[in-house]
């Protein structure tokens, strides 16, 4: 009966023999006649409706079905019927080996969910698997962007951006683009908008406000050297900046100062120089970037840049505001105009900033300067004791200790008083905790304090203390002293008269460093006066 319909190709014929047959067997025989029908009504009949109760039958024998799954999948689709192709399609989803098939069909799952079940929660579910997978889908990651906009859940939305990111790489940069808009604005997360950012620069290296972003949040968060290679890498690109357009110079300007901020925590203080330089260029009046170039300018000896910018201070203050601020610029220029030789100019400063602020160091440094020209050794005196009293920075008072100890010595005739000055310079400094700014200047300080206590045993016919002094100042320093030749010259003197061989290695040393001291002292040795009266006039000059 079969082969007569299949022969007149009467198939509703054949399906009803092949139905009459099923019922005559059982198992995986009668499961595959079921199927032979299914596959009638859905392809040489092409009646879907019969067909899918022909595959159900079939699923219900045989739950696993491949063949009988993968046509509901598709029939349930194209008959609109939603809840059973969610239903055959998260089945066939279990029988999917990971790959670019399970990824496309669990998108079509979550978008049946959400646009024909109106189920967001289960299409949010399902989404994000289509999105995350080993095979992301992009319109997943685009359909749950705004699934979260509109919920204004904002860490989520930053997670589909980033999904996004990772799927498409044409358009990466401006997923994450917009991923920082949202971290910034919305979630006001600077740490997190910094790490979409380094991925940013992973992509695009000149990103100007990737670069722009994370050289401020390192400076701000102070990770310098890292802040500082992201500054040069910026500063790259500043031919290409509108510097015509008034709120690009601010910023500009501001990107020059903190540049240089950076260079000079770094020790780098020449670049430092030249960013405030561009800074100010930009922006003249910058208080900020005129309180930060005038002290580089002063350390170096550049007097003449170093009274412009202190008199543009006065200038751009007006003379007012900040009493500390108004007494330091009073005072710094003070400082400056008594290293040009303005003397009288130089003491009128000094007493304008003690007169705003009572006890401002550098006017008190300054003007214990003027009490020396005059030999005013009371009143000096007095004003490096308030130096010692009121000073927060380290070096001001071991420095006030050590010209005291000198006026005690070399201008009063007190040397007892003086090595009382040069030890408690030396204490003062070794009491201070390890992360003193400027560690090497007060190692400097240190060496010379040291220096001038060993000359006083020397002098004092105490040899074995002025080569402990030495020896001390001596390993202070890994990279050098400060006061190296005057050192080996104190210790070959302490030397003298208990190892004359070392004595004179410690003065070979000594001339060997200093090519002057090598001309002056050349023929002589350490018992010569010529060598003590050289050592007591260089430390003489040490402070002067």
């Amino acid at each position: 009966l079969r082969s007569l319909a299949e022969a007149e190709g009467d198939h509703k014929a054949v399906v009803g023999v092949l139905a009459r047959e099923a019922a005559l067997v059982e198992g995986e025989e009668q499961i595959g006649l079921y199927a032979r029908i299914a596959r009638i009504w859905d392809v040489e009949i092409g009646d879907a409706a019969v067909a899918s109760e022909a595959w159900r039958k079939v699923m219900e024998m045989s739950g696993g079905n491949e063949e009988a799954i993968t046509r509901l999948v598709e029939l349930t689709e194209a008959q609109e019927d939603w809840a059973g192709f969610v239903q055959y399609s998260e089945a066939r989803v279990d029988q999917l080996e990971e790959g670019e098939e399970k990824g496309a069909l669990l998108l079509r799952i979550g978008l049946a969910h959400l646009e024909k079940l109106r189920d967001e929660a289960k299409a949010v579910t399902v989404l994000s698997a289509a999105a995350e997978g080993p095979f992301p889908q992009l319109e997943a990651a685009r359909r749950l962007e705004k699934i979260y906009r509109g919920r204004k859940s904002w860490d989520n939305v930053v997670s589909s951006l980033k999904s996004q990111a990772a799927i498409d790489g044409e358009h990466q940069v401006p997923a994450l683009e917009q991923a920082v808009k949202i971290q910034l604005n919305r979630l006001d997360d600077r740490a997190a908008a910094s790490v979409t950012y380094e991925r940013v620069l992973e992509i695009d290296s000149d990103h100007g406000e990737a670069l722009g972003f994370l050289s401020e949040y390192r400076f701000q968060a102070k990770e310098i050297p890292e802040a500082v290679e992201l500054f040069r890498r910026r500063e790259a690109h500043a031919e290409s900046w509108d510097l015509d357009d008034f709120d690009v110079q601010i910023e500009a300007s501001l990107f020059y100062y903190h540049y240089a901020l950076s260079l000079i925590e770094l020790d780098r203080v020449e670049e430092a120089k030249e960013r405030l330089k561009k800074a100010l260029g930009l922006n003249p009046s910058h208080l900020p970037s005129l309180q930060s170039v005038g002290p580089l300018y002063m350390e170096s000896g550049e007097w003449k840049q170093a009274e412009t910018v202190y008199r543009n201070l006065l200038k751009y203050t007006g003379g007012a505001g900040d009493s500390e601020l108004l007494a330091e610029t009073y005072a710094c220029l003070g400082t400056i105009e008594w290293a040009l030789d303005k003397r009288d100019k130089a003491r009128q400063r000094f007493n304008k900033a003690l007169a705003v602020q009572e006890n401002n160091i550098t006017a008190l440094m300054g003007m214990g300067e003027v009490y020396y020209d005059e030999e005013d050794w009371s009143k000096l005196l007095n004003a490096y004791n308030n130096v010692i009293r009121f000073a927060h920075d380290p070096q001001s008072v071991i420095q006030a200790y050590l010209i005291k100890g000198h006026v005690l010595d070399v201008k009063m005739g007190l040397p007892d008083k003086a090595a009382q000055h040069y030890q408690k310079a030396k204490h003062y400094q070794e009491t201070l905790s390890g992360d003193v700014k400027r560690p090497a200047q007060l190692e400097r300080l240190a060496e010379l304090a040291l220096l001038k206590l060993s000359e006083l045993a020397i002098r004092e016919k105490k040899a074995d203390q002025a080569k402990g002094f030495v020896e001390k100042a001596l390993s202070l320093s890994d990279s050098g002293a400060s006061f190296g030749a005057e050192l080996h010259l104190a210790l070959a003197l302490s030397l003298q008269s208990s190892d004359e061989e070392a004595a004179g290695r410690a003065l070979v040393e000594a001339t060997s460093i200093d090519a002057e001291l090598k001309k002056t002292l050349k023929g002589k040795s350490v018992g010569d006066d010529a060598v003590l009266t050289e050592l007591q006039s260089r430390i003489q000059l040490t402070l002067r």
